[in-house]
């Protein structure tokens, strides 16, 4: 399991609590059909975490897995399987189909080891899921007291179930975009190739392109700073193996860039406004009564945009330290290009993230 399927399944709090809670399920006995989107992120690290968390609570028991496209989508198919994979060759003869396989199976559990075993069957069809899930019911009803087998069904096929015994749990319900962003800013805190005051830009960035789509967005905070310059061109260039649509417009890509900045960079440019303010109040009140750009009077120092400010800098009438002046330059460039919809650059981005970390570090 490499570091970025183990951030997500095992410390990213939302993936982790779905994996707990698929195995205490299947700890209570019941059986389980886990829905998740065509693409279940990093498949095989998520039957791994099954797995680990199993063995941690679990010494009687083992974790068999096996692929739904092995065995045929009719009753008859996972009954012959079971009996082939886990029954004694003494007790498959005494099988007849008469008997039925739930019925069977869950009455002679001397003979079998399914008892010992918790069976994961991966990626099963919609016919499957339609066609198996009587069986487990009727198998579950039929243990009663006795060990028997505990299944857990993973699927990406449109499901509605309500059968006794089997609990169905949903990777859409409980996977949020919140869980998504936090996965991606954790990525993004150890991108050694991105500047440390871009991190949380990289991460941020990377939610609103990939979404809820954690492999493509891992692949995309592995690029740093490539992926902050130009990111379509990255998202063009990623090896994409069916598992990672990403848009491909530039319009789209722009757009997002241009949300996530404003996100990010409008609270900081109101805040150097809002301090600016206080440390020109005098000099500014004085300009005051004055109208804006749309002719409305201003009258509280409070009140006073950067356009304004911009406008008594260029009559002359403010004064300010050539830090400040500097200063002023980079937020309002940055709140003019966002204001008329036009993202930043990624080294203007960082000189307004550098500049506010340099004058006040706590923000």
């Amino acid at each position: 399991m490499n570091t970025f399927e183990k951030y997500w399944w095992q410390d990213t709090p939302n993936a982790s609590r779905l994996c707990k809670e698929i195995v205490q399920a299947l700890f209570c006995g019941r059986q389980v059909i886990f829905h998740h989107p065509q693409h279940l992120p990093w498949q095989d690290a998520f039957c791994q975490n099954i797995e680990s968390l199993i063995l941690e609570q679990e010494s009687e028991r083992t974790l068999k897995i096996v692929a739904a496209e092995s065995i045929p989508d009719t009753l008859a198919g996972l009954g012959d399987y079971l009996l082939k994979n886990f029954c004694k060759p003494d007790l498959r003869t005494r099988f007849r189909s008469a008997m039925g396989y739930a019925d069977f199976l869950a009455n002679h559990t001397n003979g079998n080891t399914l008892g010992t075993t918790y069976l994961l069957i991966e990626n099963a069809s919609a016919k499957q899921v339609e066609t198996w899930t009587p069986f487990l019911e009727e198998y579950h009803e039929k243990l009663g007291q006795n060990n028997g087998c505990t299944f857990l069904l993973t699927t990406s096929a449109d499901t509605n179930l309500h059968a006794k015994g089997i609990e169905c749990i949903d990777y859409e319900e409980e996977i949020t975009d919140y869980d998504c962003l936090i996965f991606y800013l954790i990525l993004a805190g150890e991108c050694k190739d991105c500047p440390p005051a871009l991190r949380q830009y990289l991460g941020e960035l990377t939610g609103t392109i990939a979404k809820k789509d954690v492999e493509l967005g891992a692949a995309c905070v592995k690029q740093g700073n490539s992926f902050l310059k130009n990111p379509l061109e990255i998202l063009q260039h990623l090896p994409n193996d069916g598992r990672c649509p990403f848009p491909e417009e530039e319009t789209t890509i722009r757009s997002a860039i241009w949300m996530t900045q404003v996100k990010m960079l409008f609270p900081i440019i109101e805040n150097f406004r809002q301090r600016f303010l206080e440390r020109y109040q005098e000099c500014i009140q004085k300009q005051l009564p004055h109208n804006n750009s749309f002719s409305e009077p201003i009258t509280d120092y409070h009140d006073v945009e950067l356009g304004l400010i911009w406008h008594f800098f260029c009559d002359h009438d403010l004064q300010v330290s050539d830090k400040d002046y500097k200063d002023f330059h980079i937020y309002r460039d940055a709140r003019n290009h966002l204001a008329h919809i036009e993202p930043l650059n990624w080294e203007d981005v960082l000189q307004v993230i550098q500049t506010t970390c340099k004058n006040h570090p706590s923000v």
